[in-house]
This record gives C-alpha cells, sequence and structure tokens, in this order.
C-alpha cells in the first residue's frame, strides 16, 4: 500500500541506504535469521518533522504487514515442494 504516493527501494541495506558495518543485519547474518529489515524515517535529514513521523509509521505499518504475507506465500510455496518431494522419497 502506498501511504504518501512514494515508493520504496528493496535490497541490501548496503546498496539500497548507505554502506555501514556493525549494523543488527551483520548480527542476524551471523545466528542464521532468514529474513530482516531495516527501515528509516522519511522526510529530510535524520530529525523529521513530527507531522512526518505518523505517516512514516503508516508506510513502515503497511510494508511489514505486505513483507509478511509476502514471507508467509514463499514458506508455504517452498513447504508444499518440500513436502511433495519426502512424500515421494518415503515411498519409493
Amino acid at each position: 500500500m502506498n501511504i504518501q504516493g512514494s515508493s520504496r527501494n528493496y535490497g541490501s541495506t548496503c546498496a539500497v541506504i548507505y554502506p555501514a558495518s556493525g549494523l543488527t543485519i551483520d548480527f542476524t547474518y551471523s545466528v542464521d535469521i532468514k529474513y530482516f529489515f531495516t527501515t528509516e524515517l522519511g522526510g529530510e535529514g535524520l530529525d523529521p518533522p513530527r507531522e512526518e513521523i505518523k505517516l512514516s509509521y503508516e508506510e513502515f505499518w503497511h510494508g511489514i504487514t505486505a513483507m509478511v504475507a509476502a514471507i508467509e506465500e514463499r514458506e508455504r510455496e517452498r513447504y508444499q515442494t518440500n513436502k511433495k518431494y519426502i512424500k515421494k522419497a518415503i515411498w519409493r
């Protein structure tokens, strides 16, 4: 859902936002967490006006719910594929 009439990019944090080290994503990779996201408030600079924070939150919330739905679909497809494979292997 597009709340403010803008679009968002996706990809690695380094490619989409800026290169940085010591991010939480470094930790998630080290403990094999499969899905991770990084977000920042919209607007200019690191101190957006108060009225922009609510809009950023609304976009963030809709983005999270869309991301979770996409992950659920991906994992459901993966499960169905693996389930068919396992069933074939058992009956051989």
